[in-house]
């Protein structure tokens, strides 16, 4: 039924259309969630809140920043902060992120320390409605810095 020149667009179309889907899943890798600043690693994680709430009572996940919030649209914003030689962990930072989707101003709140398995990681509730794409601009202090260092991420839900 298809002609033979057709068949051959369409082979063409197919590849290039391939071709540009492989690119942008490399980009995206390239990416990342994890940015160098300063001397930090600076890494991001995000937890939709409807997974934390049915965590068993108790648990820490549980009663951080003043319990899960109810709503679809809330996200737990994480950041966890090592020394860039070491790669230890660094534990007595004060975190900021301001979170809002892009050309928006956005909510900024700080970013409380969380122990969890021996650990410490910052983090908070933010509402993000719809699949983005988000701004997460990150300041980051730690004792004797003369100012804050400052990274940013992007993110869509996927």
């Amino acid at each position: 039924m298809f002609t033979d020149r057709f068949k051959s667009l369409f082979r063409v179309s197919l590849l290039l259309a391939l071709g540009t889907l492989a690119g942008l899943a490399a980009a995206h890798r390239e990416q990342g969630q994890r940015k160098l600043v300063d001397d930090m690693e600076v890494e991001l994680g995000i937890v939709p809140s409807e997974d934390l709430r049915g965590r068993p009572a108790g648990t820490p996940e549980k009663s951080m920043h003043a319990g899960v919030p109810k709503g679809k649209a809330q996200y737990h914003v994480l950041i966890a902060v090592f020394n860039r030689k070491t790669k230890q962990r660094i534990s007595d930072a004060v975190v900021e992120a301001t979170v809002g989707e892009v050309g928006f101003r956005g909510e900024r709140k700080k970013l409380d320390p969380m122990a969890i398995n021996d650990t410490i990681t910052y983090g908070n509730y933010f509402r993000m409605p719809g699949v983005g794409p988000y701004v997460i601009a990150v300041k980051i202090r730690t004792p004797g810095m003369a100012r804050a260092a400052e990274v940013r991420f992007d993110h869509k839900h996927e």
